[in-house]
């Protein structure tokens, strides 16, 4: 199999300054078993770890399911302490089948069932964080700024049923 492409996109955000900055965003979808959630993901390159947002997180496993998890009692066998730029935060780690659009063909590609860490709802931050562990699966990354996209080269791995 040849490599396949994911494309993203490029989003202004107001940083904490007044100033704006553009930064790259690629929307991935979880398949629940409600059906399909589309998660966006800033791609975070300083990130070794993904991370979902609290707001992702209600929409993926619903409002009473992430609610009454207990982040500071879990097992810490499921838990991992991260910190970052806004200090440290305890998370769990769950599972998540997560689909990559493939930019060519219009169709998805489930590349891999993960485990990634969510972000407890006391967190203070609204997008979800695609870091090495995810973007590792990439051979390489293309920005294409006069169009206000980026595309992710996959490696030639075969599609999970």
């Amino acid at each position: 199999m040849d490599s396949l492409k994911s494309r993203g996109h490029f989003r202004r955000f107001e940083l904490e300054s007044g100033e704006e900055a553009s930064r790259p965003i690629l929307v991935l979808r979880h398949q629940s078993d409600s059906g399909p959630v589309s998660i966006e993901f800033l791609v975070d390159t300083g990130a070794d770890l993904s991370l979902i947002a609290p707001n992702d997180a209600v929409r993926i496993w619903g409002v009473d399911n992430y609610v009454r998890l207990d982040f500071d009692d879990l097992d810490p066998s499921v838990t991992k302490d991260i910190g970052g730029v806004g200090g440290e935060i305890r998370c769990a780690w769950k599972s998540l089948r997560l689909g990559f659009p493939l930019h060519e063909t219009n169709n998805e590609m489930t590349l891999t069932t993960a485990q990634i860490l969510v972000a407890p709802p006391t967190a203070q931050f609204g997008i979800s964080l695609l870091g090495w562990d995810i973007m590792s699966k990439f051979r390489r990354i293309e920005f294409n700024p006069a169009e206000g996209v980026f595309d992710l080269i996959l490696l030639s791995i075969a599609p999970q049923q």
